[in-house]
């Protein structure tokens, strides 16, 4: 089995904007938390770039043991992970830290997943609709805006792709958190969801996001529903039924 270290996260444009990390020391050691910009995440290390600002550059002492504070603005709550600075590297007026992970087991079992989520990366198999048994959603925004008939594209365990006209990206690209609802095997379901993803496609927009468990009543009920439909659909990919 390789002990290789697996990727989790690496630098893009739009990942920049969307994932952020800062160094937190124990607070007896006088060092104020300090946030950075992430150049990779592997279930190993974090590496974190530090520019100089007002403020300088940090001077974090090599083996300090420190939180490292992950969030991102799709995430209702960040993520703590513990790690140790192994590594420093100055380079002009920019300063890096290479973090090592002191618990893998827990960024496997809390990190790795929030990360595939936020990239729309599922962990969790995902399925598309029967092009003859076409898939309705109704979207609604906090501020009331609804959205009916919209078209699935993919769904799974934790979350659902949708395609849309330009006029509807235009009016929600303001939110992140919304209201989706559909029917599966005739069952109504309802579930709170963030969008994680917009990206232009032929056929119009697509929107990626996630079920968001904490605001939505009776998750696993309704999870469990999703879950059923997948593994039917999945079952009908593997016998070949489906182009």
């Amino acid at each position: 089995m390789s002990t290789d270290p697996k990727t989790l996260f690496q630098p893009t444009r739009r990942a920049r904007t969307l994932l952020l990390a800062r160094i937190v020391p124990d607070g007896a050691c006088g060092l104020a938390a300090m946030e950075g910009q992430v150049q990779s995440i592997t279930s190993r290390e974090m590496i974190l770039n530090y520019r100089e600002g007002e403020t300088g550059l940090p001077a974090f002492p090599l083996g300090l043991l420190v939180t490292l504070e992950v969030r991102s603005p799709s995430w209702k709550v960040g993520i703590e992970v513990e790690a140790r600075i192994e590594r420093r590297r100055d380079r002009g007026n920019s300063r890096r830290y290479i973090l090592a992970f002191t618990r893998p087991e827990e960024v496997e079992s809390d990190l790795a997943p929030a990360l595939q989520v936020l990239f729309s990366q599922r962990a969790a198999y995902r399925v598309r609709p029967l092009a003859t048994e076409p898939i309705a959603v109704h979207l609604s925004t906090p501020t009331g805006a609804a959205f009916k008939a919209l078209v699935l594209n993919d769904i799974s365990a934790d979350g659902l792709s949708l395609r849309v006209g330009s006029e509807v990206e235009v009016k929600l690209a303001a939110f992140t958190r919304v209201t989706v609802a559909f029917t599966l095997d005739g069952q109504r379901l309802e579930f709170a969801a963030s969008i994680c993803e917009r990206h232009l496609a032929p056929r119009g927009i697509h929107l990626g996001m996630y079920f968001l468990k904490d605001e939505t009543p009776d998750f696993l009920a309704r999870q469990e529903t999703v879950m059923d439909f997948v593994v039917e659909r999945q079952r009908q990919d593997l016998e070949g039924r489906v182009i």
